[in-house]
Parts: structure tokens; sequence; C-alpha cells
């Protein structure tokens, strides 16, 4: 079975999404989880979760071309930090937060992956189209660079 670049991407993702989720499920019963100050709102950490697998994506073609990733890593996550007003502390205590105490943060990462799957979509045109544009305008479409 052969894959495209898109889908193997999303292989990876899912595969990342279900390592974090089993590795969540090992927690102490015993720890109590402080609700962080700045806690960002489940709706938000799920379009949040869109982007963020959108820049390792990015990241990830980066890194295969062999180009230093410190630069770009930087500027990529700085923009989607400013895109939303949080800082990459308030991110990562909320993932925690969520992962540690919500059951349902499995329905968050599926919920980015749908929108990714449902811009994929959207983004490629039949293989019957025209050679000139295999894809629609980006400019219809979310952007966060």
């Amino acid at each position: 079975m052969k894959f495209n670049i898109v889908q193997k991407v999303l292989i990876i993702l899912i595969l990342q999404i279900v390592i974090v989720t089993f590795s969540s499920c090992h927690k102490n019963a015993s720890t109590n989880t402080i609700k962080p100050k700045s806690l960002i709102e489940k709706s938000k950490i799920s379009e949040i979760l869109t982007d963020v697998f959108m820049v390792e994506s990015v990241l990830y073609f980066k890194l295969q071309k062999g180009i230093d990733m410190n630069l770009y890593t930087t500027v990529y996550y700085n923009a989607l930090f400013k895109k939303y007003g949080i800082n990459k502390k308030q991110l990562l205590e909320s993932l925690k937060y969520y992962i540690e105490t919500d059951n349902e943060v499995t329905e968050l990462f599926l919920t980015s992956i749908n929108k990714l799957m449902t811009m994929q979509k959207t983004a490629v045109l039949p293989s019957n189209s025209n050679r000139s544009g295999d894809t629609v305008s980006v400019n219809k479409r979310r952007r966060l660079f």
C-alpha cells in the first residue's frame, strides 16, 4: 500500500496521539492535579492543536530536507502563541491538566485530526483537474503564517 506525503503525516500524528493517550492512562491515582491559573478552554485547545499539528508537519518536511530547525521552530511556535494570545508554559500546563483530568481528552485530539483531514480534502482538487493548478487557493483556508 502506497501512502502520499499528507497521509504519512496524518499517520505520524495519529501515532503521537495514541502514545500520549496511552501514556496518560498510567497516571498515579494519588496525584492531585492542580488546575492552572491560566487554563485554556477546551474549544480553544482543539483549535490550537490543529495548528500545532500543522506546524509539526511543516517542521517535519523541513527536517527531511536537511534544513536546520532551530530558527523555524522558534518562528512558527512564536507565531502560533501570538495568534492565540498564549505562551508555551500556558499551553503545556493546559494540555497536561486535560490529559490528567479529562476522560474525553482523546476527543480533543480526534477533533483536531478531523479538521486536518477536512482541510486536506478541500485543499486538493480531483486528479482529473488541469495541471496548471492542483490546489485550491490557500487564501480560502485558515492560515497560521
